[in-house]
């Protein structure tokens, strides 16, 4: 399942939005950003 989440995410990447960017790249991208909200969310509830 997960190969094809991969496969298929890195295809609508590729010819949908017609980046040339890799999935890995946007993943770790918004991984981080939603990070950084997490900590400045944790930081203004202390």
């Amino acid at each position: 399942m997960s190969i094809i989440a991969l496969v298929g995410g890195q295809w609508v990447v590729e010819r949908v939005f017609t980046f040339s960017t890799t999935l890995s790249v946007i993943i770790n991208f918004v991984g981080g950003v939603y990070f950084i909200y997490l900590l400045l969310k944790e930081s203004r509830s202390s």
